[in-house]
């Protein structure tokens, strides 16, 4: 499983991946996950691919662009 995390927040994103990472480890031990963390709304839309990632949370409320706006692009390059 390929997650992306995007916040602004380096401290929200850092406890993010962590509390993700154990919680994904101990629930499905022999599946691998790969979660990639992007601080700011752009930085994750320049490495955005359709299909690169089976899931993708956003924090709303971001300097710059905001997740609800990333979540627009998205959805222009992948419906699903």
């Amino acid at each position: 499983m390929r997650i992306a995390l995007v916040d602004d927040e380096i401290v929200q994103l850092q406890r993010l991946h962590e509390l993700l990472s154990a919680e994904l480890t101990q629930k499905i031990p022999h599946a691998s996950h790969w979660i990639d963390a992007y601080r700011s709304g752009q930085s994750f839309l320049e490495h955005w691919q359709a299909g690169k990632y089976d899931v993708v949370i956003l924090d709303i409320f971001m300097g710059g662009i905001t997740g609800v706006d990333v979540a627009k692009q998205i959805r222009r390059t992948d419906p699903d």
